[in-house]
């Protein structure tokens, strides 16, 4: 294979800069919504008991949604995964927001499982494909600093949200924008496998 570009040049890359908005979004809204996740589906009038509950198919989605971008992961559109996550975040926070039958609260807790599980698999399997394997763990530990930020940002997030639009539902519905936007970006600016010398 060709040689692993260095640090720096990783850093300059957009393909890297890509999968840090996308882990960004990820790593914010769903540690939000399910940091408040008594709130979103107490607003629906569900107890904290039923709210609660709704952690099990959250759990089904992440094993699901692990298996299904892993697998996805070693096929030539793997470039589009990116775009894929941030897709089904958007619909998962418009799910969240909109919302009302208890079909969709749990497709909003399959989906919330699901961007959970598949995006940890597509930035395990895009970082060695795009950068190679010699700097792989400072990359990869430069794209979990970002993911962690972000995510002990989103409980602080949805709470001025919720203050800000009204309800955490709302603050839901207008958060799907970040990640429809990545779709956009995603798709447009896709990252590009390594191909061999």
């Amino acid at each position: 294979p060709s040689p692993s570009p260095s640090r720096v040049e990783v850093l300059r890359s957009p393909a890297f800069w890509l999968l840090a908005a996308v882990a960004s979004a990820n790593s914010l809204l769903i540690t939000g919504m399910v940091f408040h996740q008594t709130n979103v589906l107490g607003e629906l009038g569900y107890s904290d008991a039923r709210a609660a509950a709704m952690f099990l198919p959250q759990a089904i989605g992440a094993i699901a949604g692990g298996l299904a971008f892993g697998w996805a992961s070693d096929r030539r559109a793997r470039f589009l995964l990116p775009a894929a996550i941030a897709l089904l975040l958007a619909a998962t926070c418009l799910l969240g927001g909109m919302g009302t039958t208890t079909t969709s609260v749990f497709a909003y807790s399959i989906g919330l499982g699901i961007c959970t599980g598949g995006g940890a698999a597509v930035n395990g399997a895009l970082l060695p494909a795009l950068f190679g394997l010699r700097n792989i763990g400072s990359v990869s530990g430069l794209l979990h600093v970002v993911s962690v930020v972000n995510s002990a940002l989103g409980a602080l997030a949805f709470s001025i949200g919720a203050d800000l639009f009204g309800s955490y539902r709302d603050a839901l519905t207008v958060f799907a924008v970040w990640p429809a936007a990545l779709v956009v970006v995603a798709t447009i600016w896709r990252p590009r496998i390594r191909q061999p010398a």
